[in-house]
């Protein structure tokens, strides 16, 4: 392969995975209903919620429902994940809340975990389509965002630096 042909092919491949991220961040900064698995509740449960992106601070947030204006001006985040957190997007039902669960997902092919240090978030889509076109979005996300902050120390705060994800926030903002 020549050399202009594999810019080439790299600059399709950045751009495809650029739109990519930009659906995913459209799409969680609305809000899904999915089914979320929580192992740390006295009895495990599994519980429809909304699952969403808050683009102020790129956190991935699982709750009954989103913070009211007021909520958010006291300062209060909903559970969840900031997207520099995420280490490993994982499809199937793998990850500690599904496997402490006591009712287990009845199929693993709708089921994918975000992994962070912070915590796991544990989610059942309606179909396998829905799951692996999120799991496909969120692998690119975590990875872009992972190989932008791991070069920082986690102690100290370092704005995202990906034009791909400064795309995204910005695209988000419109809405």
């Amino acid at each position: 392969m020549q050399p202009s042909a594999f810019v080439r092919q790299n600059n399709a491949e950045t751009a495809e995975h650029a739109q990519k991220i930009r659906e995913c961040f459209a799409i969680l900064t609305q809000g899904v209903e999915m089914i979320h698995y929580d192992s740390k509740q006295p009895v495990p449960l599994k519980k429809k919620r909304i699952v969403w992106m808050d683009s102020d601070i790129l956190r991935v947030c699982v709750d009954d429902r989103r913070p009211t204006l007021i909520d958010r001006a006291k300062g209060k985040t909903s559970p969840g994940l900031y997207m520099r957190d995420i280490a490993e997007v994982r499809g199937g039902d793998f990850s500690h809340d599904f496997q402490k669960n006591v009712s287990r997902p009845a199929n693993a092919d709708l089921c994918l975990s975000l992994i962070g240090s912070e915590r796991t978030i544990s989610l059942e889509l309606p179909g396998k389509m829905e799951r692996d076109w999120f799991l496909e979005r969120l692998q690119l996300v975590a990875q872009v965002t992972f190989h932008h902050t791991a070069a920082a120390p986690r102690h100290t705060h370092r704005a995202l630096t990906s034009p791909s994800l400064l795309m995204c926030v910005s695209f988000c903002r419109i809405f």
